[in-house]
């Protein structure tokens, strides 16, 4: 029933949650060294997981949906150059790799990311 102040959520009509924006049918994207993508960020989601890392939800030129598990290196890098939705992006998985030692003292290989951004 409306009031005074305007329509109560009663009057409204309930909006159904669609399959065409739900991400889980949507490729993820792991990037090989040498390997790059260019896509504009429709969302990016934050503190997902176990180790509260960072999801970019993208469009390919062509369209295509996908995401991508970002890292500190690429979070740091965004954040500096204001990247928010509908900012087209570049991220390049370099080629040479280097070695660290995990806190339980195991090594692991990494990859250092360059990261780009349309003006």
């Amino acid at each position: 029933m409306a009031t005074s102040d305007g329509p109560s959520f009663d009057d409204l009509t309930r909006v159904e949650p669609s399959n065409d924006s739900d991400d889980d049918d949507v490729e993820t994207i792991k990037l090989d060294p040498g390997e790059d993508i260019v896509a504009e960020v429709r969302h990016i989601e934050r503190n997902v997981g176990q180790f509260d890392n960072t999801v970019l939800h993208l469009t390919r030129p062509d369209g295509t949906l996908c995401k991508m598990w970002s890292n500190a290196t690429i979070d740091r890098r965004l954040e500096k150059a204001g990247v928010t939705p509908g900012d087209t992006i570049g991220i390049k998985k370099d080629t040479d790799s280097y070695t660290y030692e995990t806190d339980d003292g195991e090594e692991r290989e990494a990859f250092n990311f360059e990261v780009a951004v349309m003006d």
